[in-house]
């Protein structure tokens, strides 16, 4: 069965130029997901998945209907994401040149993958 699940990524998307001018990048987060979790089961390659971007009223969110199972995986992969990110600051945004997609030149250590017990740290909404 698929659930539709609302998940708040303003603090994944968002990034800065040089000279500071704030953007976001869904697109790099949706790719992420896409290919990490279940490649094979999203609407892009004909699976019954789908994943797509919201900004609404200055929410910034992605819009999942998945599996229970493949929602788990997706909340373990932005927590391990957000883990990352932390490690460099609350208040610290990727810097991007205009236009830049990915930031190869970025050596962010590595996290490894929090558990799937419990439901602490999902920012996720069941509809």
């Amino acid at each position: 069965m698929l659930l539709t699940r609302i998940y708040d990524v303003a603090d994944l998307v968002a990034f800065h130029t040089p000279g500071g001018q704030a953007g976001q990048d869904f697109d790099s987060l949706i790719e992420a997901i896409r290919s990490n979790v279940e490649p094979q089961n999203w609407d892009a390659v004909g699976g019954p998945g789908a994943i797509t971007p919201l900004e609404y009223r200055g929410a910034k969110v992605v819009v999942v209907r998945q599996t229970f199972q493949i929602h788990e995986q997706i909340r373990r992969l932005l927590k391990g994401l957000r883990a990352v990110a932390d490690q460099y600051g609350k208040d610290a945004f990727p810097v991007r040149e205009s236009g830049e997609k990915k930031r190869g030149h970025d050596k962010a250590p590595a996290a490894e993958m929090p558990g799937s017990s419990g439901a602490a740290g999902h920012r996720g909404k069941s509809s």
